[in-house]
Order: C-alpha cells, then structure tokens, then sequence
C-alpha cells in the first residue's frame, strides 16, 4: 500500500509538500501517479497551480482538447448548484488553509468526479460556456462571445451538446 512518506519529501518545497499531503488520496485510492504539481490515471489529468494563497486545480480529460480543461471550483458549482461557501475569504487565509478546504472537497465528490466523468463532463462545460456566454450577453458584448468562445461552441456541439 502506497503512503505519503513526508520525510521523503522534506527537500521540496512547501506549496508541493502541502498538495501532496492533502491530495495523495488520489494515489492510495485511485491509483493516481503523482508528477510535479499533477495526479494522473487513464481518464483524468489533476494539475495544480499555485498561486500565493489560493491554488488553482485543473482537470482535464484524457483524449479530449486541452483548451476544454475545467476549473475544479466550477465543477464543485455545478455539483453544489451555487459557488461554493461564498460567505469565505480565501484571501484571508493561507494557503495551506485553502489547500485543505480544496482536498476536502475534492475527497467529497472524488468518486463522482473520478468514477463517473462519462456523466458530468459534457454537462458542465455547457453549464460553464452558458454561464460565460450570460455574462457577455449582460455586459452587451455577445458578438465577442462569439467570436471569443468558438471553439468551445464548436466542441459543444460535436458532442451534441448545443
């Protein structure tokens, strides 16, 4: 059985330390390989990027255009039906903080989010091209929506999505 072995890890640097610590659940579970800010299997690719307080969790679909990765924050929104715990600041807290509230998150819904990607994934890339394609159309700025999302639109509609 693989663990995180921290002692192993005491040469990285803190903000890998932290997104290996709170996401190696990946691994033991899911069979994840872990490389350089990214946990891997067939289906799905997790990228971190880490900003000074607030990392930003990408997922991509093995097999599907890079350009179609989602943040995890708008697949927790689509899940949750509302942006998540709007009442929090993240600026006012760390980041290993913020780390921890992402890991717990992502480990509440990692068995959707892993296991039964054939059914969320095209959902929530039409949820997110409407929520854009709203706020252009609010800031009456629809035709650089257009221009601006095609291919999107395009994938969207490859898949019989739009």
């Amino acid at each position: 059985m693989s663990t995180y072995d921290e002692f192993q890890d005491r040469n990285l640097n803190i903000e890998e330390q932290l997104v290996k610590r709170h996401f190696w659940f990946l691994v033991d579970e899911f069979k994840f390989i872990y490389n350089n800010y990214s946990f891997s299997s067939d289906t799905i690719l997790i990228e971190f990027q880490i900003g000074h307080k607030l990392p930003s969790i990408l997922i991509y679909r093995v097999g599907e255009p890079a350009y179609m990765k989602l943040l995890l924050d708008r697949i927790l929104q689509y899940f949750e039906g509302s942006i998540a715990d709007q009442n929090i600041d993240f600026t006012l807290r760390s980041l290993a903080e913020n780390i921890i509230y992402y890991a717990q998150k992502f480990q509440k819904y990692s068995h959707k989010i892993i296991d039964e990607i054939d059914d969320w994934w095209i959902p929530v890339q039409l949820f997110q091209y409407r929520l854009f394609e709203q706020k252009y159309k609010d800031a009456g700025q629809l035709e650089g929506f257009l221009s601006g999302f095609k291919r999107d639109h395009d994938y969207l509609k490859s898949k019989g999505a739009l």
